[in-house]
């Protein structure tokens, strides 16, 4: 039986909820924070998120 493929596999896909994700935290800590250290623990969560959300969405992939 042939499985459609997954969206998980294309690395645009993967790396456009990574973006989505983070530019949402950032706003959310640009628009809303009055605390300028707060921002900052925002904007490292946004980065993380940024380069460990592909990372993981990749290792869902099964392999072929």
């Amino acid at each position: 039986m042939s499985q459609t493929p997954s969206l998980f596999r294309y690395p645009l896909f993967r790396w456009g909820i990574a973006v989505l994700d983070a530019v949402m935290i950032a706003a959310i800590g640009f628009f809303l924070v009055e605390d300028e250290t707060l921002q900052l623990g925002i904007y490292a969560v946004a980065a993380a998120g940024l380069i460990l959300t592909p990372l993981l969405l990749k290792r869902t992939v099964p392999e072929e």
